[in-house]
C-alpha cells in the first residue's frame, strides 16, 4: 500500500462494487503502531440509513446523524454520541448576482445555499456536496467568520430545479482558523470609497513586504458568494504613509473588509 508519515496506509479500494477503503496501521509511524489494526471506511450519503446501520451494529463510528435520533442513539449500549458545532445549511434558488469566478457575468435561477458558522472559529474554507437525483451538486466557500452567514451558488452555476430531489448536504471537507485574522487596527487607519481601499502605516517601522486584503460582499446580513476577494500590494508601505489598493468588485455599501495579511 501507500506509505505516508500517518497513523495508517491505504491498503485497498473496492471501487467497482462496495466502495469500501481499507486501511492498515503503520508500524512505522512516529507515535508507535496503533491498536487497532484495521479501519474500513464506507460513504452512505442518507443519514437515517448510517444512523440505522449503526444503531444494527453494523458500524462502529458513523459521522453525521439526524439530530432527532441523538437520544435514542446514546441510549445504546456501548455508544457515545459527540455533538459538535459545525454550520447551517439551506437550499435557495438565488437570482441575478455574479458568477463566483471573479469574471461578474451575471446569472440566475441558480442552486444556492445558506450557510452559517455556528462554531466560535473562524472558517477558512469549506466544501459541500448536495445529492441531486443521481448526482451530486458542490459548494466551495472561503472566509466565514463566527456567527455569521453566506449565500454560496453552486460550483458550475448549474440551475436550480423546483421539483428535483434534493438529498441531505454533506459537508466534505473544512478547515478552521488556527492563526489570527484581524484588520491589525493598531497598524493600520483604513479608509474606503467604492472600488478603493486605502491603509495608512500607523506604525514607527516601514512595511516592505507584500499587504494584502481580504474582502467579501454583503447584503441583508449575510455575505454573498463563497468567493473571497483578495487585492495584494507588493511593495509595501513605508512609516505614515499609504497604500491604495483599487477593488473593482467592492462598494462602501455592499462589501466587508474581512482581514488583513501582512509582511514586515
Amino acid at each position: 500500500g501507500l506509505i505516508g508519515t500517518g497513523a495508517y496506509t491505504f491498503d485497498s479500494w473496492d471501487i467497482g462494487n462496495t466502495g469500501r477503503i481499507t486501511l492498515k496501521s503503520n508500524p512505522e509511524y512516529w507515535d508507535g503502531q496503533p491498536d487497532i489494526e484495521t479501519l474500513v471506511y464506507e460513504a452512505i450519503t442518507d443519514a437515517s440509513a448510517r444512523a440505522l446501520a449503526f444503531q444494527n451494529g453494523e458500524y462502529d463510528y458513523v459521522y453525521e446523524i439526524p439530530y432527532d435520533q441523538v437520544e435514542s442513539l446514546s441510549k445504546l449500549g456501548g455508544a457515545r454520541i459527540e455533538v459538535k458545532e459545525t454550520v447551517n445549511l439551506n437550499y435557495v434558488a438565488l437570482n441575478p448576482i455574479p458568477v463566483e469566478d471573479g469574471s461578474n457575468e451575471p446569472c440566475q435561477e441558480i442552486l444556492a445555499l445558506v450557510v452559517t458558522n455556528t462554531s466560535d472559529r473562524f472558517l477558512e474554507w469549506a466544501e459541500i456536496a448536495v445529492p441531486v437525483g443521481d448526482r451530486y451538486a458542490y459548494f466551495r466557500l472561503s472566509s466565514l467568520p463566527a456567527g455569521q452567514s453566506l449565500l454560496v451558488m453552486e460550483k458550475t452555476a448549474a440551475a436550480y430545479v423546483s421539483d428535483a430531489a434534493y438529498g441531505e448536504a454533506v459537508l466534505l471537507s473544512t478547515a478552521e482558523g488556527n492563526k489570527e485574522f484581524s484588520l491589525h487596527t493598531d497598524r493600520f487607519s483604513i479608509t474606503a470609497a467604492d472600488h478603493v481601499v486605502n491603509l495608512t502605516n500607523l506604525t514607527p517601522e516601514n512595511i516592505s513586504g507584500n499587504i494584502a486584503i481580504y474582502y467579501k460582499n454583503v447584503a441583508g446580513g449575510i455575505y454573498i458568494g463563497g468567493i473571497t476577494y483578495k487585492k495584494t500590494l507588493p511593495s509595501g508601505v513605508a512609516c505614515g504613509a499609504v497604500a491604495q489598493f483599487i477593488c473593482e468588485n467592492y462598494t462602501v455599501a455592499g462589501s466587508e473588509l474581512l482581514f488583513i495579511v501582512y509582511e514586515q
